[in-house]
């Protein structure tokens, strides 16, 4: 196997580099004027704690799959003096080893087929969500996938303490390579859409919950629940019945930094990706402290709600106020206008909050405690959004009432439109 892998360019600071992957230490290696460089900044802003093929992320998935011209750019950087023939062992390859099998680097279709032989009884759940293995498949940790498929399992349980609290209908276990089940749903299109969002937890590599580099911990436990959830709902064209909250973080973000940078970023398991992208609008600490403090409002609204734990209370509004101070400031900066202006956002706000606590003004609909919101606008699959209907409910002295509001996405600032109910 080819030991290095020429990545491309990098500018950082205003010096030109060029990049190789090291599929020995699984590292970028960069070279400057033909020499290689040590340097602190750059080997621990690039380089993740990743599995293998994850060096460059987006680069070097390009490369690999360019397969001869990546050979050419090899050459190129060799004739240039970029760096020395020594340091190339082999000629290049864009093979990985599983198993000690080989591979050629796969497209979303052969990856899905080779999948499919290494796992013949899970033949239904992946022809189920063979979609998104072909979409986003060149995104995937390749090697990790071939590398489990074949061992993974579903297994039907009520015991597990996950599913026994009621916490949890399924589940995916990335240390014992399962995805658990409850064995008492006797319904099979709840049971199909709980499997579902499982199956992308393993597709992703458990996608936006990951190691940060920044904060040496690992972080995006909420971003990551939301994404799956909207996925689900817009892959298969479902509602939204769970992650109501997560999910209206991830569609403000969307509004942010795109929703191509969220695909990415879930199915590379790269949060420090999303981070950088979010810096583009802030900075690198806001951006950090905008997926710690989502992921802070969700424990502490579970807390609070299901535990009675009082103090979180509190604690919820905090790190949710502090979260869409930091979202306000970034919209600011790309769109150069108030937050409060955008009714969409209003919407999404309000999505995240407890109870009556809301920015947007459902007030002509009753004087009740809101209960809950869902923002029905799509990102990933077919985006027709000319027309995004939020549904909420609330509950006064007649019991819990459901109502709906539209909102025109070529007419959203409510400075120069209104919501309709619908």
């Amino acid at each position: 196997m080819v030991s290095l892998v020429y990545c491309g360019e990098l500018k950082s600071n205003g010096v030109l580099y060029h990049t190789f992957y090291d599929r020995n230490t699984k590292a970028l290696r960069f070279y400057l004027n033909g020499e290689e460089v040590e340097n602190d900044y750059l080997f621990n802003t690039y380089n993740h704690p990743k599995n293998c093929l994850r060096g460059y992320g987006r680069l070097t998935t390009m490369i690999l799959s360019l397969g001869i011209m990546a050979s050419a750019f090899v050459a190129t950087a060799i004739q240039n003096d970029v760096i020395s023939y020594e340091d190339i062992k082999e000629p290049f390859s864009n093979e990985i080893t599983v198993d000690d099998e080989k591979y050629v680097f796969l497209s979303g279709e052969e990856l899905y087929e080779e999948m499919l032989s290494k796992n013949p009884d899970l033949t239904e759940y992946l022809e189920m969500s063979r979609d998104v293995i072909v979409k986003y498949g060149e995104y995937m940790n390749q090697e990790e996938i071939l590398s489990t498929i074949g061992d993974l399992e579903l297994i039907p349980t009520h015991t597990r303490d996950e599913i026994a609290s009621g916490l949890a209908l399924a589940f995916y276990s990335k240390d014992e390579n399962k995805i658990f089940y409850d064995d008492r749903i006797n319904m099979d299109h709840l049971l199909k859409t709980c499997l579902y969002h499982e199956f992308l937890h393993y597709y992703s590599q458990s996608g936006l919950y990951d190691y940060d580099i920044y904060s040496s911990g690992y972080i995006g436990y909420a971003v990551n629940e939301g994404m799956t959830e909207m996925l689900n709902c817009e892959l298969n064209d479902e509602e939204m019945f769970t992650y109501h909250k997560e999910a209206a973080y991830v569609g403000a973000i969307c509004e942010i930094v795109g929703p191509e940078v969220l695909e990415e970023a879930y199915f590379s398991n790269d949060v420090d990706y999303l981070i950088d992208k979010l810096a583009e609008y802030s900075s690198e600490d806001d951006a950090l402290a905008l997926i710690k403090n989502i992921d802070i409002a969700k424990d502490s609204y579970e807390s609070f709600v299901f535990y009675d734990n009082d103090d979180d209370y509190d604690n919820f509004f905090s790190a949710n106020n502090y979260a869409w101070d930091i979202l306000a400031d970034m919209y600011e900066y790309k769109y150069g206008r108030d937050i409060n202006e955008d009714s969409l956002m209003m919407a999404y706000k309000s999505a995240t909050t407890l109870k009556n606590y809301s920015d947007f003004d459902f007030t002509e609909f009753g004087d009740g405690f809101l209960v809950d919101v869902v923002v029905n606008k799509h990102y990933f699959v077919k985006p027709d959004n000319d027309v995004i209907i939020v549904d909420f409910s609330y509950r006064d002295e007649t019991g819990l009432r459901p109502s709906s509001v539209n909102i025109n996405e070529s007419d959203r600032l409510i400075t120069n439109g209104s919501v309709r109910k619908k």
